[in-house]
Formats: C-alpha cells, structure tokens, sequence
C-alpha cells in the first residue's frame, strides 16, 4: 500500500508543534486578527443583491477600466466604488461611481486609499490631495464631476 506524503496543512501543524509546543498555536498575524474583527461580506453590503449587480456591470463594462486608459485590453474582475461610500447605501449603489478592474488594479487603489487591508487611511488616515487623476480612476469621474483633476478624499 501506498503511502501517502502529508499535506502542507499536516506538515505546517506539525511545524508549529515543533516551535510553540503541542498545546500552543501560532501566534496570529495582523491580517488574521483583522479579519477576525471585520464584518463579513454581507455585512458590509455586498450580499446577494451586490453579487446581482456585479454581474450585470461587469457584463457591460467587461475591461478594466484604468488598463482601457492606457490603450491596454485587460478583462475586469471587479466593480470598484470610485468614491469609497464608507457605508453611504446612496453611494454604494450609484451606478455612476462603479468602474471595472482588474483585480491587481483594485487591489492598488484600496492599498492607496486605505492604507491596504482596512487600515484607517492611506498615511495615517488624514485626507490625501492629489494633483491630477490618479491612475486608477477613470476620466470620466473627472469630468463627471467636474473637478479639474483634482481629488480630495474624505
């Protein structure tokens, strides 16, 4: 009979045996503890309803929309709130702040906005002023709104 080699969650138990002892497990990490403390998905408005809507403006809005920007073909796999709606039910369902992109693209604009994983913003949580549209916002947010290039969060 075969033999079956152990499986990384095995050998990562095992691993942490070894280190903290039997009865002790490895400490949590900061991203863990965070998550621990976070509300899920539903929670925090992205149930059923949101995954319906998703669905749809992905099925309009297919590519990404900062790599569209730069002349570059990239399919989206997230709907992006432009304006971060910090709970606002009006803002988080105005289909005029949802944008598509992909997720390396998303993934760069939330670490720049909030610090990254939920931290309270960017540098300490005080309001950025930025000169010009960042990279990852779309034009027409810009123009939409009429502000010049210019973007303060908050």
């Amino acid at each position: 009979m075969a033999v079956q080699s152990p499986t990384y969650q095995q050998r990562k138990a095992a691993a942490d045996r070894a280190r903290y002892g039997t009865l002790a497990a490895a400490p949590l990490t900061t991203k863990q503890i965070h998550d621990q403390q976070r509300p899920n998905s539903t929670q925090r408005g992205y149930g059923y309803r949101w995954q319906k809507a998703r669905l749809v403006h992905l099925a309009e809005h297919p590519l990404c929309a900062t790599h569209l920007e730069r002349g570059e073909t990239v399919a989206a796999t997230v709907v992006d709130h432009i304006v971060p709606h910090k709970g606002d039910p009006e803002l988080f369902w105005d289909p005029e702040n949802h944008q598509s992109l992909c997720k390396p693209c998303h993934d760069a604009k939330t670490a720049t906005e909030d610090g990254g994983f939920g931290r309270a913003g960017g540098r300490g949580g005080e309001s950025l002023q930025v000169a010009g549209p960042r990279p990852y916002l779309s034009s027409r947010f810009f123009e939409r709104n009429n502000q010049g290039g210019v973007l303060k969060d908050g």
